[in-house]
C-alpha cells in the first residue's frame, strides 16, 4: 500500500491492461525505490544513459527536489 505524502498531488492512472499505477512527486524517502528501479534495468536499456545509477547518484537527483520536479510512477511500492 502506498501512503501519499501529506499535501502532495497523487493521481491514480488506469493502464490499457486494466492495472493501476499512482503518479506522484518524488520525495527524499524514495532513494531506495529509485536505486532499486535503476538496478533492475538491463544494460541494453542503460546503454545511452549516464549510468551507473548507484545510491550516491540517485541521492544527487533527489537533492534537487527544491528546484526540480521528479514524477514517479508506482505500482504498489515499486517504481515502474
Amino acid at each position: 500500500m502506498i501512503i501519499p505524502v501529506s499535501g502532495m498531488a497523487v493521481k491514480e492512472v488506469k493502464l490499457k491492461d486494466g492495472s493501476h499505477i499512482l503518479l506522484r512527486e518524488a520525495v527524499s524517502d524514495d532513494i531506495d525505490r529509485l536505486t532499486g528501479f535503476y538496478a533492475s534495468l538491463s544494460s541494453e536499456v542503460l546503454i545511452y544513459s549516464l549510468s551507473p545509477y548507484d545510491r550516491a547518484r540517485v541521492d544527487r537527483f533527489l537533492s534537487g527536489l527544491g528546484r526540480d520536479i521528479i514524477v514517479l510512477a508506482l505500482d504498489h511500492e515499486n517504481v515502474v
